[in-house]
């Protein structure tokens, strides 16, 4: 793809934060994702067991993924990564796709009064997945561009 470079997410370490009760008990979190008692909106360290199996999340793995920048009609920069797997596809295969562009951190982001609905309905309350909205995963990754 044009104006696409790949990029490996080399991943280290996770941490895994419950925002509801029904998330540990329904996952089975104790024992399997990190170790020690689990408790809700405290972050739990997953590389002690190995990353998280129930949730897909392998510690050390790599991610192969691809990265495009590009500039709305504004003047400001987007930061495209990969569509992530739905497939089940191989680890080592690139996404074809790209996901929505990453917000800046701390940027305020104005969206329509019809896709805001949407985002909230979908994204933040996992679009009908009831265990969807109740994860945050983050990850913290060493970045290694392939030129």
């Amino acid at each position: 793809m044009k104006g696409v470079s790949d990029i490996d997410f080399q991943i280290e370490r996770a941490t895994l934060t419950a925002l509801d009760h029904r998330i540990i008990t329904e996952m089975r979190l104790p024992g399997l994702c990190g170790l020690g008692e689990w408790r809700v909106n405290v972050p739990k360290e997953l590389a002690t067991t190995n990353g998280c199996v129930s949730l897909g999340v392998f510690i050390p793995s790599v991610r192969f993924d691809v990265v495009k920048v590009e500039m709305d009609y504004k003047g400001s920069w987007l930061l495209f990564l990969g569509q992530a797997d739905t497939n089940n596809l191989p680890q080592d295969e690139r996404p074809t796709a790209f996901q929505l562009p990453m917000v800046k951190c701390g940027e305020k982001v104005s969206f329509t009064e019809d896709l805001r609905e949407r985002l909230g309905r979908e994204f933040y309350f996992g679009g009908g997945n009831a265990l969807g909205g109740c994860i945050i995963l983050i990850i913290t990754s060493l970045l290694f561009l392939l030129l």
